[in-house]
């Protein structure tokens, strides 16, 4: 039964790749295809199907867009949900709670997330349905043109939109009590070409605003000149801010610092709680821009406090480690150096104090050590190989060549001479029990003398890969277990090989460390709670690239955040890794020769364009399986 891949998943799950009885015709119809097989691939695997939708993200005409960033936000930490027009939720909500289409569509919801410009019409059909339903709800403000003036306010709130050159700082509130958030965080400066949704609040004559050191307020425009003032509003109602009877009023989460004049400046509320007094809805209001990194913090925020933290599995905690690739193999130039080894020895130092136990993990390919032609290289490689017990090492092969272009008996060879190259220099490669193949080759689409050579020479116990179930989109990668061996998704960072100059990467030092404060590499590691970001010997040298990437991660992170960054090795991250989704422990088994990545990791016998030579047809239990692997083991003793 499928001989042709026997090498890449097992027997019993040969007709899940495709090969059983659909031939791929021509390069052109796979293309066309490939995209309809991994949507509905992953949507079957990974959509959460076998848990009833928890949150309903409601967007209108205005808010289609900006909701694929919540969707993505919602499909990164793994929440189950559905995603529908404001029109159609409608319909959905006002359904009967005891009719099987309302079980069918919505099951569970606790949450509803609404993306939309400040319109009260659009939200305020929901609150009913939210009392009935004792739902909670997350309002993401679309901002208006600087030119537009807002829809009329909601519960009391004004929302006014303020052009982003005018903001020029921003503070977490000190008396919120955030659970992902850093109280009292603040900083200047806000990186998004996006107009921003600021709110303030008409008290009505007969309520009042009391706290300590500021005025009292009887109608008009509440003052929030600072984070006193702000918080103030928390006060509004018969007693303490989350007593049952001082739940009148908003809790301010961050505030802006919008510039006035030439020197006049103003604080003012961007992301508020209403504490649902006066209708009964528990509800977090946001006037940030959805792309922003402070919107994916503060989405995370609201789903766990409104959820009382039942929706959000990861927690405060973040494994992180930082693989280079590469070690001796660099082209000749862009190889570490003497003071390059020590930068990175001093940078690890000081990462250390942010992530206990951060150690960088060096993969060496020992067939190049010392090749080339700079002494100056040369001499740095045997700076790595004298400072070997300061770092973590970990099987690249010998010669980097890809396990799928070698036998299963070549195979071993380069692996072997590898171990033989650790042990003759003191490398304590053996420690950690992990390794990473060269270009991802044999990992997935998985190459069973990979597995077993890893096993037998190098007893590897964890691996990593970005090709798993596909490279895009980066937020989907998942791990799984295989022949006893935990492969973990892998991330990346925009750092590669050709990326060893400030000149040679996109935006320059600015965009580098953008990626670090709020951008792409900071929200991989806000949503992910095991991280192994991929980089190579040659982001340590010349402008060492890498060296200003990471500190930056972990410094913007420990101000703005209370996540909890650690290093505690490959074997403790793959356990938390299963243990918080042990869904992940069985493979997706996806044909290889619908993805373009997967077709170039493939053996050279395995021929995409042809159907199987040999088809074994029988019932369950009639020896298919075994008839099977015989034919298996022969083409093994063949290939050996």
């Amino acid at each position: 039964m499928c001989p042709r891949q026997a090498t890449l998943a097992p027997p019993q799950l040969c007709s899940l790749m495709g090969l059983t009885s659909e031939k791929t015709t021509t390069k052109t119809n796979q293309e066309r295809n490939s995209r309809v097989v991994k949507s509905r691939e992953k949507s079957r695997h990974f959509s959460e199907k076998a848990q009833p939708p928890r949150v309903l993200l409601l967007y209108g005409t205005d808010g289609y867009r900006p909701s694929h960033e919540i969707k993505t936000f919602l499909e990164s930490h793994r929440i189950p949900h559905r995603t529908t027009s404001l029109v159609k939720g409608q319909l959905l909500l006002g359904e009967k709670t005891n009719s099987s289409s309302y079980s069918q569509h919505l099951g569970e919801i606790s949450i509803l997330i609404i993306v939309s410009h400040f319109q009260a019409s659009l939200v305020e059909p929901y609150l009913e349905l939210c009392r009935a339903r004792h739902l909670s709800l997350v309002w993401a403000v679309l901002p208006y043109p600087h030119s537009q003036t807002p829809k009329p306010h909601f519960s009391r709130l004004h929302a006014s939109s303020v052009a982003p050159d005018a903001i020029v700082g921003m503070t977490l509130s000190p008396r919120y009590p955030f659970f992902y958030g850093r109280p009292g965080a603040t900083g200047g400066g806000i990186p998004h070409g996006k107009n921003w949704t600021t709110f303030s609040l008409e008290t009505s004559g007969d309520s009042h605003v009391t706290n300590p050191g500021s005025h009292v307020t009887n109608s008009g425009p509440l003052p929030v000149g600072d984070l006193n003032a702000a918080n103030a509003w928390s006060n509004m109602g018969d007693g303490e801010p989350g007593t049952k009877n001082g739940t009148n009023g908003y809790r301010v989460l961050v505030e802006v610092r919008v510039k006035t004049g030439e020197t006049d400046f103003t604080d003012v509320p961007v992301v508020l709680e209403d504490m649902g007094g006066r209708d009964g809805v528990r509800k977090i209001v946001m006037g940030a821009p959805v792309r922003f990194w402070l919107s994916h913090l503060m989405l995370l925020e609201s789903v766990h406090q409104l959820s009382d933290g039942r929706l959000v599995r990861e927690g405060r905690e973040r494994m992180v480690m930082v693989d280079i690739d590469d070690i001796f193999l660099a082209p000749e130039g862009r190889r570490m150096r003497v003071d390059d080894v020590q930068a990175v020895l001093r940078a690890q130092a000081k990462l250390r104090q942010m992530v206990p136990g951060f150690t960088f993990n060096a993969g060496f390919v020992g067939g190049y050590y010392n090749s080339g032609a700079l002494m100056e290289e040369k001499l740095g490689n045997q700076e790595l190989v004298r400072n070997a017990e300061q770092l973590w090492w970990f099987d690249h092969t010998y010669k980097h060549h890809q396990p799928h272009s070698m036998s299963p008996r070549q195979l071993r060879t380069s692996m072997e001479l590898n171990r033989q190259f650790a042990k003759d220099h003191g490398i304590p490669a053996l420690v950690h029990h992990y390794a990473v193949s060269p270009h991802h080759s044999g990992v997935y689409p998985v190459h069973p003398p990979l597995y077993d050579s890893w096993r037998q020479i190098w007893n590897v116990s964890v691996t990593s890969t970005e090709e798993y179930p596909d490279l895009r989109p980066d937020h989907m990668r998942r791990g799984f277990k295989h022949r006893g061996i935990s492969v973990l998704p892998r991330q990346t960072c925009r750092l590669f090989t050709h990326t060893f100059l400030y000149s040679h990467f996109p935006g320059g030092r600015n965009q580098l460390v953008s990626l670090a404060a709020g951008g792409e590499v900071f929200l991989t590691l806000l949503r992910t709670p095991v991280s192994i970001f991929m980089t190579h010997t040659p982001n340590y040298c010349c402008d060492r690239l890498a060296l200003t990437l990471f500190p930056a991660l972990f410094k913007f992170t420990s101000r703005w955040t209370q996540l909890q960054l650690s290093y505690p090795g490959p074997l403790a991250m793959a356990d938390r890794y299963f243990s918080l989704y042990p869904e992940d422990t069985s493979p997706l088994w996806t044909s290889p020769c619908s993805n373009k990545r997967h077709r170039e990791i493939l053996p050279a016998w395995f021929n995409c364009s042809q159907l199987p030579q040999l088809l074994i047809l029988g019932p369950q239990k009639s020896g298919t399986t075994a008839l099977h692997t015989f034919l298996r083991s022969i083409k093994y003793i063949i290939a050996q």
